[in-house]
């Protein structure tokens, strides 16, 4: 019986930062060590402008040197196909992988390339606990992983990691950015008012394939549609753009957004308002320039935010949104009682204990 083929495509992100330096004790690196095999994890944060977004990357060795499988891809003239190896021979089978199916780290001319997870791990935490991509330019492609499982208290908890697929050092100047390439289903139910009449919210879901189900399901995913200072015949444009008067009475339609990843809070300029009545009076008396407070109090933060803002949409969308065959029915996923927890869990967020706000 063959395999079934999942619908799903990857939320793929690409970041400019700056790596932030790992507290030890906040178990950045971690080998643990189970009845069938090793499991190495690795999560670090990524600084990119105002916001901070956390790196997960997780590796399995079996015990059975025979069952450590390497599942990938190789190019056979127009079309990637399935290319499965032993770890053991992951030297030799390297070259003929593709690209995608690989995972690397270049600086200038030198270029890494990894098959396995663990691999990359390991490369990686030796270059961050020497701090050599610590707080230095660097750009992280890699792509957004979705899961599901049940927590201590046995409730149903949704999950977002980003995991890093390349690594490139960069030189000094580079603009700092965080974006995602993100393949949605949505329905009329799926459109909310945002605070103003220029900004709009789309709650719809993406799809990806569930290893613990063996099946394509879906997960909640939100994105800020917000046009101040566009007027709200920029709202009306994208709501047509969704196609929502042609589709399938009970069907989902899919478009392809690109957006900003928000995750932090902004740096806020020092006001008047923000001083001490001994600090308005220094500068009501010309003993200090509001300048030179805030050189010496440092910027202030405004609210943490966690979203994603539409910025454009994705090749092949230009039209608007494509109707689809399917409905929520068709990826509806039943969570066993055995599933709870996973290696990451709870901890999957960014590790407060290295914020900077």
């Amino acid at each position: 019986m063959g395999e079934k083929k999942s619908e799903a495509k990857s939320v793929n992100f690409v970041m400019v930062g700056k790596i932030m330096k790992p507290k030890q004790e906040s178990k950045w690196y971690e080998v643990k060590v189970g009845n069938k095999g090793e499991t190495t994890l690795l999560n670090f944060n990524l600084k990119t402008n105002s916001n901070v977004f956390k790196m997960n990357l997780m590796g399995f060795l079996n015990n059975n040197e025979n069952e450590r499988i390497i599942y990938a891809f190789k190019r056979e003239g127009d079309k990637n196909v399935k290319f499965n190896f032993l770890y053991s021979e992951k030297e030799k089978c390297i070259e003929e992988m593709s690209e995608f199916s690989k995972m690397v780290f270049k600086n200038d001319n030198d270029k890494k390339e990894f098959c396995h997870n663990t691999d990359f791990i390991n490369y990686l935490k030796e270059l961050i606990d020497n701090e050599e991509i610590v707080n230095k330019p660097i750009k992280i492609e890699g792509r957004i992983e979705y899961s599901r499982y049940k927590n201590k208290e046995n409730k149903e908890v949704e999950s977002k990691k980003y995991v890093p697929q390349r690594i490139t050092l960069l030189n000094e100047g580079i603009e700092e950015k965080a974006e995602a390439n993100i393949e949605m289903l949505f329905d009329e139910n799926s459109i909310l008012e945002g605070e103003t009449e220029e900004i709009m919210i789309l709650n719809g879901k993406v799809i990806q394939y569930d290893s613990k189900l063996g099946k394509d399901t879906l997960f909640d995913e939100s994105i800020e549609f917000d046009f101040t200072g566009k007027g709200t015949k920029a709202i009306d444009t994208i709501k047509s753009k969704l196609n929502l008067g042609e589709k399938e009475v009970g069907k989902l339609n899919k478009i392809g957004l690109k957006v900003d990843l928000i995750r932090g809070s902004e740096d806020v300029r020092l006001t008047k308002e923000m001083l001490s009545d001994e600090e308005k009076d220094l500068v009501d008396f010309g003993l200090m320039t509001m300048e030179e407070l805030e050189k010496e109090k440092g910027l202030g933060k405004g609210e943490f935010r966690d979203k994603k803002i539409f910025k454009g949409l994705v090749k092949g969308y230009s039209t608007g949104a494509i109707l689809t065959k399917f409905n929520e029915e068709y990826f509806s996923a039943k969570m066993d009682d055995g599933l709870i927890g996973e290696l990451f869990g709870e901890n999957s967020e960014v590790i407060n204990d290295d914020l900077p706000f």
